[in-house]
């Protein structure tokens, strides 16, 4: 989490407070840009514009930013001291209780969290995640809830009209070509429900990764545009906004001018993705200079 410690949430009259806050971002982001397009503040503000928990610090001029991991940390001991719990709790304590779902879930992958974990093996891995005291019906539940916005996210992608782009898209559009009788929306919601436990699908915040292996880094940190040029990646309409703005993240990065020459070939590089993203989604060049500004 970014931030200081001291970001701690404010009432606010009228409207949820989430989006007074966010209101209140995207008002500083523009008055700053009238001011000069160039200010640093500007970048840093964005970061926050789309992060769900945002807060007022009273100890820096009423500044909006994202609740640092410092100030999660001390409300959930802050609740856990209501609930009568003597017991400081840290971030590291919960790794294996996410090991625990990951691996009990519908969808849990062992070899995802060996890679995370860092284990030397699988055996390793399942001994970690092993648990007497688990809530199957809990799990049960959580798997239902996934294994129906997976079946909807399917169904979607078979109407013939749905525009895909990225490596996976293509095999699905000549699934659809082939199938006639998927005209028919009870025909498509059968045929998902159908494939739906049979295919891999992981949200990756920029794309669909269908892989079934570890090791997939895309939309993570720095390589945010590497699914664009993956064969397991299907990126649909959902996810162009997110392209949209890391676009416009690449256009700013342009115009510096110490970045260096690696710095400048990858934004280029990024540049080039970003634009083959957003014009198999349907953008026009007039939509691409509109992002730009």
């Amino acid at each position: 989490m970014a931030g200081s410690r001291d970001y701690s949430p404010r009432p606010h009259g009228g409207g949820e407070p989430g989006a007074l806050l966010q209101a209140q971002l995207e008002q500083r982001i523009f008055d700053l840009r009238t001011d000069d397009p160039k200010d640093p503040d500007i970048a840093r503000l964005k970061e926050h514009t789309r992060r769900l928990f945002l807060a007022v610090s009273t100890r820096q001029n009423n500044r909006v930013g994202t609740l640092s991991r410092d100030s999660i940390i001390d409300r959930l001991n802050a609740f856990a001291a209501q609930c009568g719990l003597d017991w400081r709790f840290a971030p590291h304590q919960f790794r294996r209780t996410f090991a625990v779902y990951a691996a009990h879930s519908a969808f849990g992958d062992l070899r995802y969290l060996r890679d995370h974990f860092k284990h030397w093996s699988l055996d390793m891995t399942t001994l970690y995640a092993m648990s007497r005291l688990q809530d199957a019906e809990l799990y049960d539940s959580v798997g239902l809830a996934a294994l129906s916005i997976k079946t909807d996210l399917l169904e979607h992608w078979l109407e013939p009209d749905a525009i895909l782009v990225g490596g996976a898209a293509e095999p699905i559009r000549a699934f659809r070509t082939k199938n006639e009788a998927l005209a028919a929306k009870e025909n498509r919601a059968e045929m998902a429900k159908t494939i739906s436990p049979l295919v891999h699908l992981r949200a990756t915040g920029v794309a669909w990764c269908t892989a079934d292996t570890g090791g997939c880094n895309g939309g993570q940190g720095v390589e945010k545009t590497r699914c664009a040029d993956c064969g397991n990646a299907v990126i649909d309409e959902s996810r162009k906004a997110v392209w949209q703005g890391i676009y416009a993240q690449q256009i700013e990065l342009r115009d510096l001018t110490d970045i260096g020459p690696g710095g400048t070939e990858r934004v280029e590089r990024d540049l080039k993705r970003c634009e083959a993203v957003l014009k198999g989604l349907g953008a026009t060049e007039e939509d691409l200079a509109y992002v730009a500004t």
